[in-house]
């Protein structure tokens, strides 16, 4: 099996980290496990940024723009879960 398979295998796997830690954010309750949610949501970088470099090397635009918007969905969210576990642990 090689990488090109499937091109947007990469992408899916970040949305799964994120839906992970949005999950675990409700259900923990916000304040307490914010932080190691957005630790979660921050691991699917990794996977976005792989097949960033897949859809670049392919030149195929319509992974590599699914890619790169699972790349800014997963800081967002984990910036989002950090900002709230931290007002939590503040206020």
């Amino acid at each position: 099996m090689s990488l090109s398979s499937n091109p947007y295998r990469f992408s899916l796997v970040a949305m799964g980290f994120v839906l992970a830690a949005l999950a675990i954010a409700l259900l923990g309750g916000f304040s307490g496990v914010s932080v190691w949610a957005g630790i979660l949501a921050a691991a699917g970088v990794v996977p976005s940024a792989m097949g960033i470099v897949l859809g670049l090397r392919e030149k195929t635009q319509g992974a590599f723009l699914v890619a790169l918007l699972m790349l800014f969905v997963s800081l967002g969210t984990s910036v989002a879960l950090f900002v709230v576990g931290v007002a939590g642990w503040i206020f």
